[in-house]
């Protein structure tokens, strides 16, 4: 969403049109997975809407669990249209990254949760991929949410997220 917005901003030059649409469709009409989010009633931890950001939603959700993050790059699902707009521009990856206004659910299960959750996801047609971990063991304070790179290093990134107040 956030790279459609930035599209119809004029902050995306020589995308092609099938590309762009996809982007400006997901900014103006996003989908909301409540049927998803009704599903992990009793199997997540934890869930939320990203609509701050995944950055700093996936850090909303790390707060409230008492825990530390890792996000790790290579496991987001993002679209062709997204990875088009990213060969333009590798600086466009953090814009997506960190701006909102997705609704795709951010959700936490136990490990011996993911056949269920698979089952789920196949059920609904929808791909569901895990992008991270939340722990207490990475010597980070509650909330902070590191983020890896394809190497396996972290990245640096200058804003986490829509910011309230």
């Amino acid at each position: 969403a956030a790279l459609g917005l930035a599209l119809l901003q004029g902050g995306i030059e020589g995308l092609d049109e099938i590309h762009s649409q996809t982007l400006a469709t997901r900014f103006h009409r996003p989908e909301p997975r409540i049927p998803l989010g009704q599903r992990l009633v009793g199997l997540a931890n934890a869930a939320i809407d990203i609509s701050d950001g995944l950055i700093a939603d996936f850090g909303h959700l790390a707060l409230e669990s008492g825990l530390s993050a890792v996000l790790n790059i290579e496991k987001v699902p993002f679209s062709e249209a997204a990875l088009a707009a990213f060969s333009l521009d590798s600086g466009l990856m953090e814009q997506a990254l960190t701006g909102g206004d997705d609704y795709e659910l951010l959700f936490s299960v136990p490990e011996t949760a993911a056949a269920e959750v698979a089952a789920i996801a196949k059920d609904l047609g929808l791909a569901i991929k895990e992008i991270g971990t939340l722990s207490d063991s990475d010597g980070e304070a509650p909330g902070v949410v590191r983020v890896l790179g394809e190497d396996g290093q972290a990245l640096p990134i200058n804003k986490g997220g829509y910011r309230h107040f």
